[in-house]
């Protein structure tokens, strides 16, 4: 999908993702009234429908609070998550805005947990700028181990003002989506997800 001249991806490597297999799903999948994704990662079903239209019904949910963060922040404050992202590959700057996530992530999984419009974009940013970074792209684990630098994945491909761009066309795009943290089941009506199942009926 495009917006804005802008191709929808995510703005970060991410392993295990579904861009290959997408287009391939939504031809079974066909025309669906509600979608829910309890696994969403980069995003790559949502950014690859064929039959969105503004509004739509759509619920996504991660079980890592950071994941939901980045949707929800990008959703809400894009140009403030952009600007986060807006800074060099610096080795240094890597391994403090890593230890600034790790550091951040169990208040962060409360609040996100327990209040569907809370988001943190400057941590957002920085994990987008860290994964898009990090020689193993895996910011989300607890490893001690000392991160490596890449660079020139995700949104380090762009330059100038364009960094803003992808990440506000990404916005326009989650304006009527649900971002939800949780077990894959709450999303479907599990645990907490029956809550989340009324904010949103089905119709």
């Amino acid at each position: 999908m495009v917006i804005n001249n802008i191709e929808l991806k995510a703005p970060f490597p991410y392993f295990g993702g579904k861009s290959q297999i997408a287009d391939d799903v939504w031809r079974i999948f066909g025309h669906v009234k509600r979608y829910i994704e309890p696994f969403f990662g980069s995003g790559a079903m949502l950014w690859k429908r064929p039959d969105w239209k503004e509004g739509a019904d759509e619920i996504v949910n991660d079980a890592s609070c950071h994941i939901a963060n980045v949707w929800r922040a990008i959703k809400y404050a894009p140009d403030k998550v952009a600007d986060e992202c807006d800074f060099p590959t610096n080795h240094a700057e890597l391994i403090a805005r890593k230890k600034a996530i790790m550091d951040a992530e169990e208040g962060l999984a409360e609040k996100i947990m327990t209040d569907v419009d809370y988001y943190d974009a400057r941590l957002a940013g920085f994990f987008v700028w860290c994964m898009s970074n990090n020689i193993d792209c895996n910011i989300i684990n607890k490893s001690k181990k000392r991160p490596q630098l890449l660079g020139l994945k995700g949104i380090m491909t762009v330059k100038d003002n364009k960094i803003f761009d992808w990440i506000n066309a990404l916005s326009v795009r989650l304006q009527s989506v649900q971002v939800t943290c949780g077990d894959w089941s709450c999303p479907l009506g599990g645990g907490d997800g029956k809550q989340i199942m009324e904010l949103a009926p089905y119709s």
